[in-house]
């Protein structure tokens, strides 16, 4: 008897699933036109207004924790869906788990949402951030 022999069909499909992702990449990088960037394809659109000033800014880097909270805990909700919708209903030692791990993602969000005001930057930083850019730009 053979163990895997079940995995092959699914072993085949990633496979595949691989190799056409090679060629796909492989594909777009021969058939794509290779035009050197223009300085006006470059430049930002202002709806037929000459831009002004740089289209790239950076922002400080506190803003991000609110994406990566809001992203952890998407991406965990939609696992706790997947599984209230499977296995809640069949096991009561699932079901304690599951609260035992919603509870730990609380605390975690508590604490990164406690830690962001920490990190935040003040008003007079932020505008001596800006006044550096505009500094660089001269």
């Amino acid at each position: 008897m053979r163990p895997y022999v079940e995995l092959l069909p699914v072993m085949f499909f990633g496979i595949v699933t691989f190799l056409l992702t090679l060629l796909m990449f492989f594909l777009s990088y021969i058939l794509r036109p290779h035009n050197p960037q223009s300085e006006t394809k470059l430049s930002p659109y202002e709806c037929g207004q000459i831009p002004v000033g740089e289209a790239r800014l950076e922002f400080p880097y506190s803003y991000y924790l609110y994406a990566i909270v809001f992203t952890v805990v998407d991406v965990l909700s939609s696992f706790l869906f997947i599984l209230a919708a499977s296995t809640l209903r069949e096991n009561v030692a699932i079901a304690w788990a599951t609260f035992a791990f919603i509870v730990l993602l609380a605390i975690g969000v508590a604490y990164s949402l406690n830690m962001i005001p920490k990190t935040m930057l003040t008003s007079e930083e932020l505008i001596a951030l800006r006044e550096g850019m505009k500094s660089k730009e001269n």
